[in-house]
């Protein structure tokens, strides 16, 4: 075999491998697409978090969280500088129904203006329903269906989300 045809094959055999790898890399990336969302701008469920269409109970520990008439949770930390102005956005922003605050330490930061309950040291609660950071926002229908859910990167974002939710109560026309 000559140098020339030994250098030939050695070429196709790399490129037989940079095509198996360059697929293999487009597989993951639709993956990664489908777990963060479509990049369409509406909000998404992340990896992780509690999966819309799950029912909470009436009673018990998740039963705790459920907003009365439905509403909104919030999971946040004491402390977060992100969660206190995802609660201030909360408190100014329009009408979403109850809102439920789960605090994984006090509840000092919450706003009165909110009306919120608050149930502090509940970080079990993050846990059992695999929250996957905080500030962290489900929405909750009227039978305590999880509808959506929203990890807040930026304040349009979020904005957004509420504008949604609160069209869907009927307090935005």
């Amino acid at each position: 075999m000559s140098f020339t045809t030994a250098a030939l094959i050695v070429s196709w055999l790399a490129i037989v491998l940079l095509a198996f790898g360059y697929a293999g890399l487009l597989a993951q990336v639709g993956e990664l697409r489908r777990a963060v969302g479509d990049g369409s701008g509406q909000a998404s469920q992340r990896p992780g978090g509690p999966v819309a269409g799950l029912a909470l109970p009436a009673s018990g520990a998740l039963g705790r969280i459920r907003p009365a008439g439905g509403g909104v949770i919030a999971f946040v930390s004491p402390g977060c500088p992100a969660c206190s102005d995802v609660l201030a956005d909360l408190a100014s922003g329009p009408s979403v129904g109850s809102v439920t605050v789960v605090s994984t330490g006090d509840c000092a930061e919450v706003p009165d203006a909110l009306g919120a309950t608050c149930l502090a040291d509940s970080g079990d609660l993050l846990r059992k329903l695999q929250v996957p950071a905080t500030p962290y926002l489900l929405a909750v229908d009227a039978a305590g269906t999880i509808i959506d859910s929203l990890l807040p990167i930026d304040p349009h974002e979020l904005e957004h989300w509420l504008n949604h939710h609160a069209v869907q109560k009927g307090a935005l026309p």
